[in-house]
């Protein structure tokens, strides 16, 4: 090929000097080649610098922040802040806690730019100096005299300035604080090395310190030189203590204080006229751990002849004060103390040892109670006031009392005496506590107190034998009720028991339609805790209804706003239902014998009616007021005419109340004992006894 194109040179062709040239320029250009490429990476560099002026133009390309520190929003690169700004990069990864350098792409304006998250610690260590006490065996470390310590990352501590453990005294303990980043800062703190405390504070009148307080060091091998038991410490001051520690005496100050004021009980005080007292003279007794001294709030009047008031004030030596009231008496009668009883005061009891002239009592005064009494005496013509104290030292009295009674059922004390007598409250208490379920016979005693804590014993024996006696049903009888209304089964019905105090009842209603006109057997039971039952079996009638609850109540109600008032007694409010039953109905000799409620009603709103109507308008009136009632119907004797009356308890047992105006002659039925009306009135309040409850043997006292 070389060889066709060198034939197709023109002949004339210099090629020689062609190639001399070309050679030439390859040399020329070789040369200029490195001055080529500086340029281009000149160029380069140029264009660069420019795009990233470009491309940054307006934000932060490098930001810090302080180790520790949460990661900033990307609106930190903004220069302006106006830029939209966000990060591309997931910054939950960042670690905070140790410097270095976070490569993190952003957002601005829509356009993603590189940036540079630096994260520095330039903040030295921080605290607070502790001040401390050790003792002479002790060494510490110097994070035990900083607290509240605070630095991005981990710190060392080192003495700059270290005590002399082991030796007594005060030191100013430098420590220097360094953190990874090479910041550092120092702490200056208090260390007090001691054998034995500096001070020591001891209340009057408590136990002496131990040993063990002094000391820096419980363990510390130590012991007493000054002996504290030689020491006022009933005198508020201070007091240096000297105490060997490991062979070498040291002092602690015991500080004695009395921060506690006094305790003080005063008494009244009685001086004859132109006598004068001291303020210690009213004081019965006194408390404190220091020396007391008294003074009057005012000096009293000695001008003046009866009672007035005296204030004292007691100091202790640490200043503690109290202020108390007292009594003192002026008169030519002394005080008196007398036991307590049940006869009048004389004056021969003022006596006193002294020759009186003609001495009497202004009035009279029975010292049956305790306590203190002011009296007045006249004393040759004049007034002279005096007081009296009424105490009891003498033990309460009783008889003891055999007991039946049955197995399993305790009984309370009282039960074991009978005529206990004391003129104030007696309390009952056993002994020892019997065994209830012994068969045997046992001594029981009982212990009687009074109020003024005198005791007396007496001894009696209890015999337990088993309970075969079936409770008591009452109030079990034939009743009247309106259809379609509840029926309160239990309203007069109960039971009572020989030993048990409460026994349930139950009732069958099962037969019973209460919307359904008809009579009905209902049945009762009860049961005792022996296991013994009673049952018993009434008729209930249901009637048509012939007067509303509403209608009746209205009519009681407007009865009782005028014979009652809001300051009677219940047992004065049931003497006013009597009065107004008693005097408003007029007997007629007729009545709706089934059906109350329309009695109660009629006999209210007219006025008429007969022994059924007495009865309904006080059984109405009354279970208003809170009583409780039964119905009583006459039985057996030589009446054959029906009569109707109520048993009433108003909280003190079941009494008859019979308000009829027609019975017996000159005789009220108010709140009466069956003896009462079996001795006043013959067979008129005839009852079969065993269908009711008995009446208590005391008559009722109204009031």
């Amino acid at each position: 090929m070389a060889h066709q194109i060198q034939n197709a040179i023109p002949q004339n062709y210099n090629y020689k000097g062609l190639m001399q040239k070309h050679n030439n320029k390859k040399k020329r250009n070789k040369r200029r080649f490195p001055i080529y490429i500086a340029g281009g990476v000149l160029v380069l560099c140029i264009a660069a610098v420019v795009t990233l002026l470009i491309l940054y133009t307006g934000i932060h390309f490098e930001y810090c922040v302080e180790l520790g520190d949460p990661v900033p929003s990307a609106e930190v690169f903004s220069k302006s802040g106006d830029t939209a700004v966000e990060y591309i990069t997931d910054i939950s990864g960042i670690d905070v806690s140790e410097t270095g350098n976070h490569w993190l792409h952003i957002s601005v304006n829509g356009k993603d730019r590189l940036v540079n998250l630096v994260v520095k610690d330039t903040i030295p260590p921080e605290a607070q100096p502790v001040e401390l006490n050790i003792s002479i065996d002790e060494e510490i470390a110097p994070d035990q005299l900083i607290k509240d310590l605070h630095d991005a990352g981990i710190v060392k501590l080192q003495w700059e300035k270290a005590p002399e453990f082991g030796t007594v005294g005060d030191y100013s303990v430098v420590i220097k604080m360094c953190d990874m980043s090479g910041n550092t800062a120092s702490v200056t703190s208090l260390l007090h090395i001691r054998a034995v405390v500096d001070t020591l504070t001891y209340e009057a009148g408590s136990a002496l310190p131990a040993l063990q307080a002094f000391l820096a060091d419980a363990t510390l091998d130590a012991k007493f030189i000054t002996d504290l038991a030689t020491l006022p410490l009933d005198t508020p001051g201070q007091y240096d203590v000297s105490i060997e520690v490991n062979g070498a005496p040291y002092t602690s100050c015991l500080i004695v204080t009395d921060t506690v004021e006094p305790e003080i009980t005063m008494q009244m005080v009685y001086i004859h006229p132109g006598e004068q007292a001291k303020p210690e003279d009213f004081v019965s007794s006194a408390s404190d751990a220091s020396a007391l001294s008294f003074e009057f709030l005012a000096e009293p009047d000695y001008d003046i002849i009866g009672f007035q008031e005296v204030r004292v004030i007691a100091t202790d030596l640490g200043g503690n004060t109290v202020e108390l009231a007292a009594t003192l008496l002026i008169s030519n009668v002394a005080p008196v103390t007398v036991e307590i009883r049940g006869t009048p005061l004389t004056a021969e009891e003022f006596a006193d040892g002294s020759s009186y002239g003609t001495v009497t009592l202004a009035e009279e005064m029975i010292p049956d109670t305790l306590g203190e009494y002011d009296v007045d005496l006249i004393l040759d013509g004049e007034t002279n006031p005096t007081r009296v104290t009424v105490i009891d030292t003498t033990p309460p009295e009783a008889e003891a009392v055999d007991v039946a009674w049955y197995l399993a059922h305790p009984l309370s004390a009282d039960n074991f005496v009978k005529n206990a007598f004391d003129y104030t409250e007696i309390t009952y208490a056993f002994s020892e506590e019997p065994d209830w379920d012994q068969s045997s016979v046992q001594n029981v005693t009982v212990v009687l107190t009074d109020a003024a804590g005198n005791k007396s014993e007496y001894t009696s024996s209890l015999t337990l034998g088993y309970d075969t006696e079936a409770p008591s049903l009452y109030g079990v009888k034939d009743r009247y009720c309106y259809i379609g209304q509840a029926v309160a089964y239990f309203a007069e019905v109960f039971a009572e028991d020989n030993c048990d105090f409460e026994v349930s009842v139950d009732v069958d209603n099962s037969n019973v339609d209460i919307y359904s006109a008809g009579a009905y057997e209902v049945t009762y039971s009860a049961t005792d805790t022996s296991g013994n039952t009673v049952t018993k079996s009434c008729e209930f009638t249901f009637v048509e209804e012939t007067v509303t609850d509403e209608e009746l109540d209205a009519a009681a109600q407007q009865v009782l706003s005028e014979i009652i008032t809001d300051d009677m007694s219940i047992g004065y409010q049931a003497y006013a239902v009597f009065e107004y039953v008693n005097s408003h109905v007029k007997y007629s000799g007729t009545s709706n014998k089934a059906d109350w409620k329309y009695e109660a009603y009629r006999g209210i709103t007219s006025g008429r009616g007969d022994c059924f109507t007495f009865y309904a308008v006080a059984k109405c009136l009354l279970e208003k007021i809170g009583a409780q009632t039964m119905c009583v119907e006459r039985h057996g004797g030589n009446r054959t005419t029906h009569h109707y009356w109520l048993l009433v308890n108003l909280g003190t047992g079941w009494y008859h109340f019979d308000a009829i105006n027609v019975g017996p002659r000159q005789f009220e039925c108010f709140m009466r004992t069956d003896h009462d009306i079996a001795v006043r009135a013959g067979n008129f309040w005839s009852f079969d006894h065993s269908l009711y409850p008995s009446t208590p043997d005391e008559p009722y006292v109204l009031e």
